[in-house]
């Protein structure tokens, strides 16, 4: 990896068909130009997926246990406050900026992705 990047190879990963034990931030939104209320943000772990609307409290979250149903098609949410509790606190700390991620990529490379965009008609 070179110098001065952040970051972990997701190469061993892809290698061997074995996860890496990571955790990510999850941001989504339903269409490019999108109301803000269908806005979804999560957090994963190797072994749970959380994923909830902030700005729609009438859209449920959604709770996979990622061990035993890999597919996300049985919603643990209700069964499971505890990891829900913990994971939306790990989702508002970094929403408050509470936690530090570091900048993935500088304000000219936005620009040039935004200008990209741009020309396709999404901005």
């Amino acid at each position: 990896m070179p110098d001065g990047i952040h970051g972990a190879s997701l190469a061993p990963a892809l290698a061997d068909d074995r996860p890496l034990g990571l955790e990510a931030y999850l941001e989504a939104f339903l269409r490019v130009r999108s109301d803000p209320r269908d806005r979804r943000v999560g957090w994963r772990t190797p072994d749970w997926k959380y994923v909830y609307a902030p700005e729609n409290p009438d859209i449920p979250a959604e709770l996979y246990d990622l061990a035993h149903d890999p597919g996300e098609r049985c919603n643990r949410a209700a069964q499971r406050p505890d990891v829900v509790q913990t994971l939306r606190q790990r989702i508002e700390r970094l929403r408050n900026g509470h936690a530090t991620v570091e900048p993935v990529m500088s304000a000219a490379e936005k620009a040039d992705i935004e200008k990209r965009l741009e020309d396709l008609g999404y901005m």
